[in-house]
C-alpha cells in the first residue's frame, strides 16, 4: 500500500530563525546567507495507526513548508522528531510504535514565493486510537535570501 500524503499540517508553531550572513567568507559560493529554523508542526488526528490491526505499520509521507524566502538555495540540512504522540486506548493496543524513517527537502517551483518543503517519510502503528500530534524540525539552510525578511519576527 502506498504511503498516505499529508500535503500540509493542521498548524504551525511561531518558528525561530537564525541568520547568519557569509558575504566575504570562502565557500560561501551557493549564496551569502546561511540560516538555522528550528518549528512544530501539528497535526489534528491526521497521523493515525490502523483501523484494522494495531500490528500494521500505516506509512505516511508529511509536507511541512518552512523557513523564510529563498531566491536560491545551496544546501540544507533538515532533521525531523517526534514532538507529540497520542494513545487514546494503550491499553487495548498489543503493540505501539512510531518511526521517523528519512527526512528529505526540495524548494518547490511553484509556489512563490518559494521556501522550504520538508519531506518526511514516517510510519505508526498501535491501532486507530495511536496518532501522532506534533512533529519538530530543525534545519541549516546555505543559499540566497529574498529581500526585506525581517528576521526579528519570523513567521
Amino acid at each position: 500500500m502506498p504511503p498516505i500524503l499529508i500535503s500540509q499540517p493542521a498548524s504551525l508553531a511561531k518558528e525561530e530563525w537564525l541568520r547568519v550572513n557569509l558575504t566575504g567568507t570562502p565557500g560561501a559560493h551557493g549564496g551569502p546567507d546561511l540560516v538555522f529554523v528550528s518549528g512544530y508542526a501539528h497535526y489534528s488526528g491526521a497521523i493515525i495507526g490502523s483501523a484494522d490491526n494495531d500490528m500494521v505499520a500505516v506509512d505516511y509521507v508529511a509536507e511541512i513548508l518552512v523557513g523564510p524566502i529563498w531566491l536560491r538555495l545551496a544546501d540544507v540540512s533538515p532533521t525531523v522528531h517526534l514532538a507529540g504522540y497520542e494513545s487514546q486506548e494503550a491499553d487495548e493496543a498489543d503493540m505501539m510504535w512510531v518511526r521517523v524513517k528519512r527526512c528529505t527537502w526540495e524548494l518547490p517551483s511553484p509556489p512563490t514565493p518559494k521556501r522550504i518543503r520538508l519531506i518526511v517519510s514516517l510510519d505508526i502503528g498501535g491501532g486507530e486510537h495511536a496518532s501522532i500530534t506534533s512533529l519538530g524540525y530543525h534545519l541549516a539552510a546555505r543559499g540566497m535570501l529574498a529581500p526585506d525578511q525581517d528576521f526579528s519576527k519570523n513567521i
